[in-house]
């Protein structure tokens, strides 16, 4: 079966009625590079929901770990950060965890209509697309979650990265090409490529380098987090 490849520079220009076999979020720095990471430390599930007040109430409930940011800094009263570096398995083994981040779990919302929704990074890209060439879908959508509905260089990185691993041969749409194209010709330096990115600088000027340099890292982890039809995320 042949496969067609869309993405997406920003989760705001997805439709909302986007019907996708799969809606593949990238949010490098730095929520979807959490995700792989906390399943990758023995995470049992994690719920990524838009507001605080949200990811407070549920996380009461269900006796969850609260994790996420504003601002690229941990919220006030939360267990955990945005930093990937944070959810060691000392933390998070056999947890549940709530997330609110502000791009990746507002782009996870967008596309929740999709029949398939899954976490993508760097960290897990070679999982991601050894999982997609496995599944048979018909058509897949890169959704690159952006900073502040703006265009992300790392996103778009990742996009390419896990575009170039499923082969030239797929129907893909031009910012695809585009992505792929960014990402052959930054693979070399990948750190030093996203360093420059207006979201890096941030992080950066906030302290964060030993993220930027962690979230660089391609193909590290397997773990691929998946939607279930409960709305919690769980290691595929």
């Amino acid at each position: 079966m042949s496969m067609r490849l869309s993405a997406y520079p920003t989760f705001g220009a997805v439709p909302r009625d986007i019907g996708v076999d799969l809606a593949l979020v990238i949010d490098t720095l730095r929520m979807t590079s959490v995700a792989a990471t906390a399943f990758s430390n023995g995470c049992a599930r994690m719920l990524a929901v838009e507001t605080i007040e949200e990811a407070r109430t549920l996380a009461d409930r269900y006796g969850a770990l609260a994790g996420g940011e504003r601002g690229g800094l941990r919220v006030d009263g939360f267990d955990l950060g945005n930093s990937p570096l944070e959810y060691t398995a000392r933390r998070v083994s056999g947890r549940s965890i709530v997330v609110t981040t502000t791009n990746g779990t507002r782009a996870v919302a967008r596309v929740k209509c999709a029949r398939n929704v899954w976490l993508a990074s760097l960290l897990n890209a070679d999982a991601v697309a050894e999982r997609i060439r496995e599944s048979g879908f018909a058509d897949v959508a890169l959704v690159c979650a952006g900073t502040a509905g703006r265009f992300s260089m790392e996103d778009a990185l990742t996009a390419g990265a896990i575009a170039s691993r499923l082969g030239d041969e797929r129907e893909a749409d031009d910012f695809t090409l585009a992505c792929k194209i960014l990402y052959r010709a930054l693979a070399r330096d990948i750190r030093g490529a996203m360093a420059g990115s207006e979201h890096a600088g941030r992080l950066l000027r906030l302290g964060f380098a030993g993220d930027l340099d962690y979230c660089a890292r391609e193909g590290t982890l397997k773990s691929v987090p998946a939607l279930g039809g409960d709305g919690w995320f769980t290691s595929a």
